[in-house]
Parts: C-alpha cells; structure tokens; sequence
C-alpha cells in the first residue's frame, strides 16, 4: 500500500504528496464498485455509490474501516514529513456517503462507477484549468 502513496504502484501515477485529492476505484464485497474521493486536507472520504437498492448505511460502515486505516497508511509512508501543511494525526478520516448520486438503474455498476470517475476526474482537471483551490463535487454534503 506504501507503493501507491509514494507513487511507485502504478504506471503514470503521482506521488499522493504532490495532490489534495485522490479518486479511489472501490470494491464492496466483490460484487460493487463504487468510487471512493479522498480530500487529504479536509481529511474527508466521499463514497459515490451507484446502487439505489444498496443499504446506505452498511454502505457507509463498510468504506468507514478505509477511513480509520488511511491516517496509518500515510504515516507509515511517511507522508506527513512530506507535507508539513497537513496535520499529522492518526484519527480517523471523515466517511461520508455522497448524496444525490446517479442510481443505475440495472446491474451495471463498475459503467456507473468508470462513469462517475471520468466525471469527477473532468471536474477537477476543469478547476484546476480555472484556478480553484477546491471544488465541491455534485452529491458531496
């Protein structure tokens, strides 16, 4: 897990300590993908979950155990002494369950969850084109 924080992981992929936002592909149970969006300064995961049928709340619980990992994951990579602008803490993340999101309206999560991600991903290429610091993302709360 350490490789993908430094950046080593995964072809064409950045050091996480050169970014505030991170978009996380996420599988529940291997059965739904959903995407997970990590605000690094505001210490905040957003879940966009595509399944209207889904249990939100176990939705939420279940990505929850991500959020109290992710201090520890960064820590360990000794990401904080690379970013002396976060605070360096090991409580947990924020989890939240975005509102508002797209429901699929068949079995087609992972084209819901690509589709979402290439949104997302347009919407903060788009604010950093404009200058914005930060962008609040449809559904976020």
């Amino acid at each position: 897990m350490q490789e993908y924080v430094l950046g080593i992981r995964m072809k064409e992929s950045k050091p996480w300590k050169y970014v505030n936002h991170l978009l996380i592909p996420l599988n529940k149970g291997n059965i739904h993908w959903v995407v997970g969006h990590v605000d690094l300064k505001e210490r905040r995961m957003t879940v966009y979950d595509s399944d209207k049928a889904g249990n939100r709340y176990k939705g939420q619980i279940y990505f929850q155990k991500l959020c109290i990992m992710l201090p520890y994951l960064l820590r360990s990579a000794s990401f904080y002494e690379q970013r002396p602008d976060l605070v360096d803490s090991v409580d947990e993340f924020t989890c939240e369950l975005a509102q508002n999101t797209p429901q699929q309206r068949s079995s087609g999560c992972s084209t819901a969850a690509l589709m979402a991600f290439l949104f997302l991903s347009a919407a903060f290429a788009a604010a950093l084109l404009m200058g914005l610091s930060a962008i609040r993302c449809i559904g976020d709360s």
